[in-house]
């Protein structure tokens, strides 16, 4: 029971009710108004219902995060955006800046998102809405002619993981790494499925606790529980790709070009008689061509992409739905890393306060 001027008392299940539904910066705040406060924002059980009701909140009001190094954040936090979209510009922390040569980021999973840097084999945890972040420990490193690294969140087990593939010099197989943030460890195995499977540096979604990487002959489906690997070969008929791979409500989804037909169609992956199948699901606007490239599925109907006209290109939102595509700008989300994001308390074991 809290107490707030006068005689008026405020039950706490009602207090912690009402903090779970503010923004971060308002809760790191509250913490210093009284010790009850402090301790309810910090209990486990308020960060995940913290969490869960802004992740219900993103599907009716859209966020994205546009993640730049200081320079690119200090030149664009003033611009205003025209997209019916919440835009948060994150800056780096220095820190990035001072130790990685080319820091990209990888992935982002409640609020927590993971930097790499492939000149030093560095990778960071870091959430920018509480300032914390941790490197995480260094596997043992191979000489190798391409590297995969990917980050995803195990809804089972309630873990943070990476998955590195290192594609070696020799005709070994590869060397499949997996970094678990509970047991703060790696775990290393050989797999002979992923042999012939060349991974891109780019295109992994986590959807509902499996991750999915692109490579030249499909997705490459990684179970974040099991930790079991496996292809999932592209559509037979496409020509070709015409976005990233997307989670499309709790499906994974692509845009793809048939051969012989100059329309584009969304197709999902689905589970069909106990098996994972390419399901084509409609058509987007022909008058986009070739010229509409896809990121993002942000909810309520609406992807994010780019697309070019003449010789520039142009940041848009399309309404699958009504079939409309709006331009926001020349390439405003481009400049930096746009992902979709939510903003969250979450801190794992290691976290230290960053600048």
């Amino acid at each position: 029971m809290a107490k707030l001027g006068g005689d008026i008392h405020i039950p706490e299940d009602v207090i912690t009710i009402i903090l779970s539904r503010l923004p971060v910066k308002s809760l790191l705040r509250n913490k210093s108004v009284c010790k009850s406060w402090l301790s309810i924002i910090s209990k486990p059980s308020f960060i995940k219902s913290h969490l869960s009701n802004a992740i219900m909140a993103s599907r009716n009001i859209p966020k994205i995060a546009n993640i730049l190094d200081p320079v690119q954040f200090l030149e664009l936090q003033d611009l205003s955006f025209t997209c019916p979209v919440h835009i948060d510009l994150i800056a780096m922390p220095h820190l990035f800046h001072e130790t990685l040569v080319e820091p990209q980021i990888i992935g982002c999973h409640n609020g927590i998102i993971c930097v790499y840097d492939m000149f030093v084999s560095s990778v960071y945890f870091w959430n920018p809405s509480i300032r914390q972040c941790m490197e995480i420990p260094s596997p043992a490193i191979y000489e190798c002619f391409r590297v995969s690294v990917n980050f995803g969140y195990d809804l089972i087990s309630d873990d943070y993981k990476v998955l590195k593939i290192s594609y070696l010099y020799s005709n070994e197989l590869p060397i499949i790494q997996v970094y678990s943030a509970k047991v703060n460890s790696w775990r290393e195995f050989q797999s002979p499925s992923v042999q012939n499977w060349m991974l891109g540096t780019s295109g992994n979604i986590t959807v509902n606790g499996v991750l999915y990487i692109e490579c030249s002959q499909g997705l490459i489906s990684f179970n974040l529980h099991t930790e079991g690997l496996r292809l999932l070969s592209f559509p037979s008929i496409i020509q070709r790709k015409m976005s990233l791979a997307m989670n499309f409500e709790d499906c994974v989804a692509m845009l793809f070009q048939s051969d012989n037909d100059e329309l584009v169609y969304l197709w999902t992956l689905n589970y069909v008689c106990g098996q994972m199948t390419w399901i084509r699901r409609h058509s987007v606007s022909g008058n986009l061509g070739s010229s509409l490239w896809l990121t993002l599925y942000l909810g309520s109907g609406l992807f994010s992409g780019v697309k070019q006209i003449s010789s520039c290109s142009y940041d848009i939102l399309y309404d699958y739905e009504k079939n409309v595509t709006k331009i926001c700008g020349p390439t405003y989300l481009g400049i930096g890393i746009a992902y979709e994001y939510t903003e969250s308390l979450v801190s794992l074991q290691g976290f230290q306060h960053v600048e």
